[in-house]
């Protein structure tokens, strides 16, 4: 079987579990499951973003802003410091985009799931548009300033496509920020197959920095930053699973999470990128690219 992202036939498999297997290119370092023609994706979404997921995101509440929404949004505003106009696809219970409007700009967010879209506009008054992301939603929505996909991409069976199709939308000088698991992450190196990040079966590919910049130079984009992030939550139990590190103080902790961001083996990957100026101004879509 050839590897779906750089086509090289050098693929062998990784793990086998009981509702999906992966493969894994060793040219590209790119991961993927095999099985993805039997899965219904919205399906999957009524079945694992249902209403004890929202009561697990109504308890993590306050992790989620201070981990993560205001983070992005700090992200957004680094790069887009005049504001505009936000597309968040995939999101969720929409702190991100609480968030994001708070900072002045003017959000849209796109989210498959219906419990989550109640949520969303009872705590927030977010009024997302309920659905999985499609090409006709490209007539209907105005160009934007920013476009976000926070751990959505794992999630996507068509990324090439996907990505292609959201350059039709983005404005010339926009940015499109992305945030994923990290397959060379510490929890990856530490719990090999047995890492939730692989038994999850709505995780349909698995990027390293490398397959990830691929991917998005397949889709015709530039990539102005790239790097990993590792929260200190949880990494103490993970140092103590590895056998070949032994951190006995605070300090060391915090170092060894420093070198993890810097050595890209941080628990996930974050990346703006920018339309791909193509010669003689040329912009159109990219056509005959591989595609996941």
């Amino acid at each position: 079987m050839s590897c779906p992202l750089c086509q090289s036939e050098h693929t062998e498999p990784f793990a086998a579990y009981p509702r999906h297997s992966l493969m894994l290119c060793s040219r590209c370092d790119f991961m993927y499951q095999t099985n993805q023609e039997q899965l219904h994706i919205q399906s999957l979404v009524s079945e694992i973003y249902n209403d004890e997921w929202i009561h697990m995101r109504e308890k993590y509440t306050q992790s989620t802003f201070l981990d993560h929404a205001l983070f992005n949004t700090l992200l957004l505003d680094m790069f887009t410091p005049r504001k505009g106009t936000l597309l968040e696809i995939g999101s969720g219970t929409a702190e991100f985009l609480y968030t994001a409007q708070s900072a002045g700009w003017k959000v849209t967010g796109i989210e498959p799931s219906v419990v989550s879209c109640q949520y969303a506009y009872k705590k927030y008054g977010l009024s997302l548009i309920q659905g999985i992301w499609h090409r006709d939603l490209k007539q209907e929505l105005e160009p934007f300033d920013a476009i976000a996909l926070w751990h959505v991409l794992e999630h996507m069976p068509h990324p090439v496509d996907l990505l292609i199709e959201l350059r039709e939308i983005l404005k010339p000088d926009g940015f499109l920020f992305i945030s994923i698991p990290n397959k060379n992450s510490f929890t990856n190196e530490t719990l090999g197959a047995r890492s939730p990040l692989y038994t999850e079966y709505d995780h349909l590919y698995h990027y390293s920095d490398q397959s990830l910049r691929l991917l998005l130079e397949l889709a015709g984009y530039t990539v102005k930053s790239l790097f990993s992030r590792q929260l200190p939550n949880g990494l103490e139990q993970l140092i103590q699973a590895n056998p070949n590190y032994d951190m006995h103080t605070f300090e060391e902790t915090m170092s060894l999470l420093t070198k993890l961001q810097a050595q890209q083996r941080g628990h996930e990957l974050c990346c703006v990128v920018q339309k791909t100026t193509l010669p003689h101004g040329n912009n159109e879509d990219c056509e005959g690219v591989s595609n996941p």
